[in-house]
């Protein structure tokens, strides 16, 4: 009998599941950190406290302001619900806390009516005792450390409720009066221990200040400014600030992480709060009560999805081509190339259009443009999830070309008025370095290269109310013009080498262009045309698989359109889910990883700040029909 490997060549292997890639799981199930609900309190307060060091599953809650009054209250979490426990004396709101479940301190607070409290008590896991008192009555102060050692500072009391900086430490025994901060808060978040510790926010201030055990120093500021927020964290380089006034909205909110020299926006909490308690670490905190109002939510911040230092043993490989039956399902199924498709990213601080971009899809820098008034100098840094406003340039401007990536970038050129000038990026700071030779707008995303070679070509001729064909050259210290482009044009986009460059559409002061030309590090050669020829679009990618999208087609007509040319044809792929013109894309971003971010969605002014991921995935399974 013929066996069907000898009728058709092959033999048809047979598998119980489908083939998940490490890779492929990693894209499917991102590792991300989230809030999620947890158990709601038993007493609806805020103004409340808790113990700071306690965990997500572990953690107390203790005192505050009810709609009855100042209370005593005091209940443990275990992870899943809130449990009435032994109460502490002296009824209090705005009171600090430290400590565990089994080792915690509640100090100082007020009445709601003026009085404010030098009380001490300790918590021995299930009892509180008064100890000896704080030397200065005040409440919504912020503690470091934890029982029976920690650190107590700012806040506010008498007289004339006067904010403070005193700081004072407990050793277990007594307290002793240490070095002031730098700027008196009160309802500010700390983290840390008595000897590495940070403070952040307060009133009107994203300031942060860090604790070496002896003096207060300033650092980097919040993105962005909180009171009455929640800080936690082991010590002065990795903390996690979140929630704060203004509520619900604005930093009410956001949430914050510290890495020990800057701050990073991750995804917000569901429930805007300030006057609220907290606990945990970075990668998994709780906070619960709070106002406006009194709330009994609580909710939990942890990592969810797949962690890349995960072992990547028991995920198949996959195969593009591979042919099988799947057993479980009862069906034949192909694997093919992935297909790419758009989905949301996080928010510009800044709605803008037409400014100068580098960097790739997670690590994305954007600088300059307009914002539909005006131009900016303001540069923001993208890292997958968020963008964090980083040092502006030296001058606002939009319409400018940029190259490079988010440590070492330059900008060329711009308006207004239209200009040479060029600034470099160090990873920091914005400095001016030498000009170009010829003055050019409406040139964003006409560039390619990196930091220390790098081209600009085209851009706008105001003498003549066309485009330009100049394209000079950047080797790192001074521009030199090379082969000029065969359309003079403007508004187009392109990507590459400064050996290696495409430009795409455009238009040169009279018509659309669908006209392509691709650069060889001497010579520009036209090339296969677009299938829809618009301006001011995004590109991505190398000149042999470059990515262009969105677009406007005529005026202030916006195109969703994105074709990918693979060095010979140009082929439509899935459409941007707004379409803009105006885009920055991160410049070194790649045909199978890119952004579209910011950019204009209608008429004037309509900048954006949406964000826009394009994603490939390995591969896809196709279901096989067989009859």
């Amino acid at each position: 009998m013929s066996e069907y490997k000898g009728i058709k060549g092959f033999q048809v292997q047979t598998r119980t599941e489908d083939p998940a890639p490490f890779a492929q799981a990693l894209a499917d199930n991102p590792y991300a950190r989230t809030w999620s609900s947890g158990g709601s309190l038993n007493t609806a307060r805020s103004s409340i406290s808790g113990s700071s060091g306690g965990t997500q599953t572990a953690s107390l809650a203790f005192g505050g302001e009810a709609p009855g009054g100042v209370t005593t209250a005091n209940e443990q979490y275990n992870g899943t619900s809130w449990t009435e426990i032994a109460e502490i004396n002296t009824a209090r709101a705005g009171l600090a806390g430290v400590g565990t479940t089994t080792a915690a301190a509640a100090a100082a607070g007020d009445n709601r009516g003026g009085t404010y409290y030098t009380q001490h008590e300790q918590w021995n896991g299930s009892s509180w005792t008064e100890t000896t008192e704080v030397n200065v009555g005040r409440s919504f102060v912020f503690c470091l450390g934890t029982s029976p050692a920690f650190l107590f500072a700012g806040g506010f009391g008498t007289p004339g409720y006067t904010t403070k900086a005193d700081t004072e430490v407990w050793n277990g025994s007594a307290w002793t009066e240490v070095n002031e901060l730098n700027t008196a808060k009160l309802g500010a978040g700390g983290a840390g221990t008595t000897t590495a510790g940070l403070v952040a926010g307060g009133p009107g201030s994203n300031t942060t200040e860090t604790w070496n055990g002896s003096s207060w120093t300033e650092t980097t500021d919040l993105n962005n400014v909180r009171a009455v927020n929640m800080t936690v964290g082991p010590a002065y380089t990795a903390a996690l600030a979140f929630g704060g006034s203004p509520v619900p909205g604005g930093s009410g909110v956001l949430t914050e992480v510290w890495d020990g020299s800057s701050w990073t926006e991750l995804n917000d909490m569901a429930t805007g709060r300030d006057y609220f308690g907290g606990s945990g670490t970075t990668t998994s905190a709780l906070a619960f009560g709070g106002s406006p109002g009194n709330k009994t939510e609580t909710e939990e911040f942890s990592f969810t999805g797949i962690n890349p230092t995960d072992p990547s043993a028991g995920y198949a490989d996959a195969i593009v081509g591979d042919f099988y039956y799947n057993s479980t399902t009862g069906q034949f199924k192909a694997i093919k190339d992935g297909v790419g498709s758009w989905s949301s990213g996080g928010a510009l601080n800044t709605a803008r259009r037409a400014g100068g971009t580098a960097g790739t899809q997670t690590t994305a820098l954007i600088f300059g443009g307009y914002t539909g008034t005006a131009a900016t100098a303001d540069t923001e840094l993208y890292n997958g999830t968020a963008w964090t406003e980083k040092n502006n340039l030296n001058s606002p401007r939009y319409n400018a070309a940029g190259f490079g990536s988010s440590t070492a970038a330059i900008l060329g050129g711009g308006e207004p008025p239209l200009t040479v000038d060029t600034e470099s990026w160090d990873g920091t700071n914005w400095t001016e370095v030498n000009n170009l030779n010829t003055a050019r707008g409406n040139n964003a995303n006409m560039s390619a290269g990196v930091a220390t070679a790098g081209l600009v070509y085209g851009g706008y001729n105001p003498a003549t109310n066309v485009g330009r064909t100049i394209t000079e050259s950047w080797d790192g210290t001074n521009w030199t013009e090379v082969g000029d482009m065969n359309q003079p044009r403007y508004d187009s986009a392109g990507n590459g080498t400064y050996t290696a460059a495409i430009t795409s559409s455009g238009t040169n002061g009279v018509s659309l262009l669908t006209q392509v030309e691709l650069y060889n590090g001497t010579a520009w050669t036209e090339t296969t045309e677009m299938n829809t020829s618009r301006t001011t679009g995004g590109a991505a990618g190398p000149s042999s698989l470059n990515l262009y999208f969105g677009g406007s087609v005529s005026g202030d007509v916006n195109n969703a359109k994105t074709e990918l040319f693979n060095g010979t044809t140009w082929t439509e792929l899935a459409d941007l889910a707004t379409g803009r013109y105006g885009l920055f894309t991160g410049q070194a971003s790649s045909s199978t990883s890119s952004i579209a971010a910011g950019g204009r969605a209608g008429g004037p002014p309509a900048t954006t700040t949406a964000t826009e991921e394009w994603e490939v995935p390995d591969f896809q399974i196709k279901t096989v029909t067989t009859s």
